[in-house]
């Protein structure tokens, strides 16, 4: 991305009577806040609008998780909770991904806010006349996955965009950060919600707070011209593809992304059966149990902000995390206390938030501005491996327990990430600034 102003261009004079995003524009194209990011206005409100959505989304989390095992005992379809929600991150992150090249990233992420005011009136609604049924929840979960990839692509490329390459380690820490807390904060939260109340009135609460995240956006400036080429949707995604093939650490970030999430989060659809089945879990504990891997994150994330450093090898680091993520899972499988499950829980929280941060780092970095919602979406494609996943555990924990489940198949994660490793080298390179 070009950060130069142009020779005929100036910064807004003092008594120029222009909008607030007019100003933040001219103040970015001159690189002004290419700085630290909490300096820069454009990054500090969009992270406003994004910790609305992070506590919407972990509200959400938490309320669905607890409307799906009062209805259930088996494991399975509490995995197909995950399952629909992830579900499109495999069917439409090429789409979406081209959408946020095609598009103006600040209307896509209001689109998708507005969705899920609409999703969560509507489960107020079946929740109030006394409705809703096991089908209802998975058609929302489709539906607000779908939002939720649309809303986190075009947010990620948009703060990019406006905090340059070198900060955008810092950056993603701040935003995980916020993430984390919010995960902490609103999944109690929502489990105070349901010990005092019921979810009819949790769901009503939820919508206000897409509303929140809408108006934080106002007045923020479009900071890159976006993809403006009209060529067919296969074209393109062939062309995301042609650069990921001929990029062999983007190609190894993507197959690092897949397997990852194919046995690197198995635990997750797992949490809520084990807190219900195994620990027989209250509303409080079973928001503890939904807000544990948040403490981990926060350690993780903290480290890194400290740090103040970006990862300059984040296949190498992405890799090593999600070794510890596998020894994490083993160690949750064996817990037989309350205490025991919540430190494994941490444990993961601090390895996925390490692993998230670096993968994000890699393909914002390594690859050019006008390809980055292309392989965004390939990345989104490759997340797609979560809901497969999530049947497989669902699946084998029907016949050996959820805990055994998580345990099996952690130990044949940890043979990919060896075999990944030593087959492809180039993970292990520092990454070049490409997204200029």
């Amino acid at each position: 991305m070009n950060t130069e102003a142009a020779p005929d261009e100036e910064l807004p004079r003092p008594h120029a009577p222009l909008n607030p995003g007019r100003q933040l524009s001219a103040l970015l194209q001159t690189g002004r806040f290419r700085g630290h990011p909490l300096s820069n206005p454009a990054y500090v409100r969009l992270l406003a609008s994004t910790l609305f959505a992070y506590a919407a989304r972990f509200l959400d989390i938490t309320m669905l998780s607890w409307l799906v095992v009062q209805r259930t005992v088996d494991p399975l379809p509490v995995a197909l909770l995950s399952f629909f929600r992830f579900v499109p991150f495999f069917a439409g992150g090429p789409l979406f991904g081209l959408l946020a090249d095609r598009l103006p990233r600040l209307r896509l992420i209001r689109g998708a806010q507005t969705g899920l005011v609409v999703l969560a009136l509507s489960m107020a609604g079946l929740l109030w006349t006394d409705s809703l049924q096991l089908w209802h929840i998975y058609v929302y979960a489709l539906c607000q996955g779908a939002l939720f990839i649309l809303d986190s692509m075009s947010r990620r490329s948009y703060m990019a965009g406006t905090v340059g390459a070198s900060h955008v380690t810092v950056a993603l820490s701040v935003d995980m950060l916020g993430s984390t807390v919010t995960r902490i904060m609103f999944s109690n939260a929502a489990g105070a919600l349901l010990d005092a109340s019921s979810p009819r009135w949790g769901y009503l609460l939820l919508a206000a707070f897409p509303l929140m995240a809408i108006w934080m956006t106002r007045g923020l400036p479009t900071l890159f011209a976006q993809d403006s080429t009209r060529e067919p949707f296969l074209t393109s995604v062939r062309g995301g593809l042609a650069f990921a093939r001929a990029n062999r650490l983007v190609l190894g970030g993507l197959l690092l992304v897949a397997l990852s999430n194919l046995t690197g989060f198995v635990y997750e659809p797992m949490v809520a059966a084990v807190a219900d089945e195994v620990y027989h879990a209250t509303p409080i504990l079973f928001g503890m149990f939904l807000s544990a891997t948040g403490v981990g994150s926060l350690a993780t994330t903290l480290w890194l902000i400290l740090r103040w450093r970006r990862i300059s090898q984040p296949g190498w680091i992405g890799l090593l995390a999600m070794a510890g993520m596998h020894l994490a899972q083993i160690g949750f499988s064996y817990s037989t206390t309350v205490v025991n499950a919540l430190t494994a829980l941490a444990a993961c929280g601090a390895a996925g938030m390490l692993f998230s941060i670096a993968h994000s780092n890699l393909f914002l970095v390594a690859t050019p501005a006008d390809l980055r919602g292309r392989v965004l979406g390939l990345q989104a494609l490759m997340i797609g491996t979560f809901p497969l996943s999530n049947l497989l555990v669902g699946w084998l924990g029907n016949h050996v327990g959820p805990l055994v489940a998580v345990r099996y198949i952690a130990l044949a994660g940890m043979v990919w990430v060896v075999a990944l490793g030593v087959l492809v080298p180039e993970l292990r390179q520092k990454v070049e600034d490409e997204s200029t």
